[in-house]
């Protein structure tokens, strides 16, 4: 168990910090992110326009030859798999796992044509079903690294490269959030809760 108060410290400012700065774009995607077990193309294009601007995602906004696959693109890969969100609510997690790269991949088409997209998945996934999917980015990998560095609460070295792996990156997640103890308000953290901290440490320094 962590029992740095000042880590606890830095992370409930970073918690703090993060609702005051993204609460209207947060809110705005939740909403858009209601679970629907059918979504609909409009429903499909909504999501993944507002994640990818509001998160950054780096998807394309236009079809193009770019390897990287555009907003229309994802939501029709999105919409053409109808059981994408029970799978994503899934108790079993090699089911939700399978949903997770399905999403970042696509079809064996989709792989000859586009990059994958992991950390945009991870975010949509996130947005489904945040209790089972921390989402992995560049700011989430180099923080938990510093993190372990510091704290030991994964029993092996990580460096950023070994988190693009989404397993490897839940479990040393997932490890970290187990090490912590309850909120100074008595309630536990959340991979959410976690993810709003491993953000803003790493974009602005904290």
């Amino acid at each position: 168990m962590i029992k740095d108060q000042k880590l606890i410290a830095r992370i409930e400012k970073g918690i703090d910090d993060f609702d005051k700065q993204e609460a209207l774009k947060e809110r705005v995607l939740r909403n858009a992110f209601v679970q629907n077990q059918h979504i609909d193309e409009d429903t499909a294009i909504i999501r993944v326009t507002l994640l990818n601007t509001f998160y950054s995602t780096r998807l394309n906004n236009t079809e193009s030859e770019s390897k990287t696959i555009d907003v229309k693109t994802m939501a029709l890969r999105i919409v053409a798999k109808p059981e994408l969100e029970s799978m994503l609510h899934s108790k079993n997690a090699e089911e939700r796992i399978a949903a997770f790269r399905y999403i970042a991949t696509g079809s064996d088409e989709d792989i000859k044509r586009y990059n994958a997209a992991w950390s945009f998945a991870s975010k949509y996934c996130s947005f489904c079903n945040a209790a089972d999917f921390p989402i992995m980015d560049s700011y989430a990998r180099a923080a938990l690294c510093d993190l372990n560095d510091k704290y030991s609460f994964y029993d092996q070295k990580i460096t950023p490269a070994k988190l693009e792996d989404y397993n490897t990156f839940c479990t040393v997640h997932k490890r970290f959030l187990e090490s912590l103890p309850n909120r100074p308000n008595g309630e536990q953290y959340t991979h959410k809760l976690v993810d709003k901290y491993l953000w803003y440490s790493k974009k602005y320094g904290l």
